[in-house]
């Protein structure tokens, strides 16, 4: 067994602590959304679900439409969720010397699209953040990140990958002595700053929202495991949001245990609290390292951090896929892992022949290893009985060669070299414990100090709310009475696809079912409301989306309710017919999904959500458009697209994953986590169809959008 080095570290012993004042926002004072966003603007937010890179790619296709159509800088919100938040992010602290023109790219019209168009990306482009990334690339990068920083810091393997494959390639990480830290947090602009920061507060080294952007919400959830652990569903998960000017929970749990009472300036945000009491709204706050976007965008997306644990885990659970799996992630890993595995090695021979003596004749059952290579295995053992250290001396010159032959790049021709490594890695694969360290932790105070100074483990936004709906409610509610309605344009970036059964049933609008009080099932269309059982924690059958309920769902007299108008409209449009007429059935699959509605809150004390405000919603999801794929003037790659969606979903078995590359694989709806890797050509095609969603006039949907977005 390789003994992992643990030379890097977050530990006191590597970082200072800093003192500072911090602002507080406790939820009975004024809203800091409200009061800092642009209030010039009409009070229209845009959300941006998650999933992945599919979620980060139709973001960039809709961001493009509406910069097409002016829109944008008519907006004054985004909330956004994991992958959307990799977009909303990028887009809204875009450094001065990228233009959106570098980073959106230009719309290209159907009838003009090809193959040679899309197959390469400008060098800011967001298409970039999808072709760096694949499953095989992170489960490598884990793998390293754990033979070179040690199983202590594993909890910072999903920020350094947020900072090394995501932010970096926008100059937006500002990488300390680790790359998984950053020297700079982030804030509103450099007026409020000056004007509105405390004296005793980090001034400097801050990422200032770009120019006429709309205001950010970024979401995740901060997790209250109950009595009986974390089993299935049974977690209670608690909204937490970070903005430019503040972050934190404003919301309670149901187990009252857990109540967060408002927010902290963002740079205090993970901050551990200082102060015994408040005074004049402001805290004493210590911080080990800045509180930035590698951290809350990391959190947002933390789904594929506990995905990619269970991906290895279940890649080391059988024979067959395990050696499939050892052999890629083997073939993977760089020269620089090689040599410190081998270097381990060398540095205690005599440690691994004993262990290797431990293991041989598991290794020959299994043959793992290639029989001429376990049979020079034995003659050495056996000779190592007599010789011990003679044979351990041998080992270590042996293996110092290797490390020769690695850094030579002649490695591949050496088949002892190799077969010694898949060896070690079996072994490390093995001790599969340090893969539950990987779940992003941070420390968590409340403003009304319910909980102080405790750590906590951060969930991905989208494992609770995926549309980010909620943050958006609970950032603009001022907990009154007659508060302003609100305008929310919602991009649902799904995976499911929009289709109607055999018998009638409409799978749709799945994601926002639970904001209605709806258990949905989108497996079969089947929904009801959740069960009492399903709302109470003390309960087996405890479901944590069960307390997002935040809409009525009001019966109207044609026996219709809120949400079934919603998913109809989603259907009837996506036949390209009116949303509120019914679609032709033989015209499914044609045409952008969309649907409007007037909703109205009801109180929801986990998200701070007050009750009876108005809210409008227009409410767009992820579907095939085949008024847009029949109009590629390319025949190629119309047919590739095609040919893809017939295939359905092919990635869901796992050996699929380490073995297919599988082109378009269910084009719109690439697997969230087996497709988190998009070439060029997949993620330019899903971005330009969302761009024509939006900006061409012929769609309904692009006057729905302006009507929307531009009537009082």
């Amino acid at each position: 067994m390789v003994k992992t080095s643990n030379n890097v570290s977050t530990s006191k012993e590597n970082y200072t602590y800093k003192f500072y004042t911090s602002q507080v926002y406790p939820n009975n004072l004024e809203n800091p959304t409200l009061k800092y966003s642009d209030n010039s603007k009409e009070n229209i937010a845009l959300c941006f679900s998650g999933g992945g890179s599919r979620a980060l790619t139709c973001a960039w296709g809709q961001i493009l439409g509406l910069s097409q159509e002016n829109l944008i800088d008519k907006i004054r919100y985004i909330s956004s969720v994991s992958g959307g938040t990799w977009a909303s992010s990028i887009y809204s602290y875009l450094p001065s010397n990228i233009s959106d023109n570098n980073l959106l790219g230009d719309y290209i019209k159907p009838e003009d699209l090809s193959i040679n168009k899309i197959s390469s990306l400008n060098k800011y482009s967001l298409g970039k953040v999808p072709d760096g990334l694949g499953v095989m690339t992170i489960v490598t990068s884990l793998f390293e990140f754990y033979i070179k920083n040690g199983e202590s810091n594993l909890q910072w393997f999903w920020p350094f990958i947020i900072s090394e494959k995501i932010l970096n390639y926008y100059n937006l990480s500002e990488q300390d002595e680790v790359p998984w830290i950053s020297k700079k947090s982030f804030s509103l602009s450099e007026d409020y700053v000056r004007n509105y920061f405390p004296n005793n507060s980090p001034k400097d080294n801050l990422f200032y929202l770009k120019d006429k952007r709309p205001f950010l919400v970024m979401n995740n959830n901060i997790m209250e495991i109950l009595n009986n652990g974390r089993i299935g569903n049974n977690i209670v998960q608690i909204p937490n949001q970070v903005t430019p000017i503040a972050g934190g929970v404003k919301g309670q749990s149901p187990t009252g245990q857990f109540n967060g009472g408002g927010l902290v300036e963002t740079y205090g945000v993970c901050s551990n609290l200082i102060s015994e009491s408040l005074s004049n709204n402001t805290v004493n706050i210590s911080l080990m390292k800045p509180y930035s976007l590698i951290d809350i965008v990391s959190t947002s997306s933390a789904f594929f951090a506990e995905a990619i644990a269970q991906f290895f885990s279940k890649a080391t659970s059988s024979g067959e896929i395990k050696k499939t799996f050892i052999t890629r992630l083997e073939a993977s890993i760089s020269s620089e892992c090689k040599i410190s595995i081998f270097q381990e090695i060398s540095s205690n021979p005599s440690t691994f022949l004993q262990g290797m003596n431990k293991d041989i004749l598991e290794m020959e059952n299994e043959n793992a290893l290639g029989k001429s290579f376990i049979s020079d295995l034995k003659d050495l053992i056996k000779e190592s009985e007599n010789e011990f250290d003679k044979i351990s001396n041998e080992v270590k010159k042996g293996v110092d060669s290797l490390i020769l032959d690695v850094e030579k790049d002649s490695y591949d021709v050496k088949e002892s070299c190799k077969y010694l490594l898949l060896y070690i890695m079996k072994k490390i694969l093995n001790n599969l414990s340090f893969i539950s360290n990987i779940i992003p932790k941070y420390n968590y105070w409340s403003v009304n100090k319910n909980i102080t100074n405790k750590i906590m483990d951060y969930t991905d936004g989208g494992t609770l709310d995926n549309t980010g709906i909620i943050g958006i409610l609970e950032q603009t509610d001022t907990g009154k009475n007659n508060q302003d309605s609100l305008k929310i344009l919602v991009f649902d970036n799904t995976d499911t696809p929009l289709v109607k059964k055999s018998n009638g049933k409409i799978i749709a609008g799945s994601q926002v079912a639970p904001l209605f009080g709806i258990n949905f099932d989108k497996t079969t269309g089947e929904y009801r409301e959740f069960f009492d059982d399903e709302k109470d924690f003390n309960s087996k059958n405890f479901n944590s989306i069960s307390l997002l309920h935040v809409f009525e769902n009001k019966k109207y007299a044609d026996g219709n309710t809120d949400f079934s108008k919603l998913i109809n409209g989603l259907y009837n449009s996506n036949c390209g017919s009116n949303p509120m007429i019914k679609g032709d059935d033989a015209k499914a699959k044609t045409a952008p999904a969309y649907v409007e509605l007037n909703v109205t809150t009801v109180e929801n004390s986990l998200s701070s959500v007050t009750g009876g405000r108005n809210i409008s919603m227009l409410y767009l999801q992820n579907c095939i458009m085949t008024d847009w794929q029949n109009k590629i003037g390319d025949e190629k790659l119309r047919k590739d697209i095609e040919s893809a969606q017939e295939k359905g979903d092919i990635l869901s078995d796992i050996l699929n994953i380490l073995e297919i590359e599988a082109e378009y694989n269910n084009f719109p709806y690439y697997n969230t986590f087996a497709k988190i890797g998009l070439n060029p050509k997949e993620s330019q095609a899903l971005c330009q169809m969302w761009a024509w969603a939006i900006s061409e006039n012929s769609n309904l949907v692009n006057q729905a959008i302006k009507n929307f977005i531009c009537s009082k």
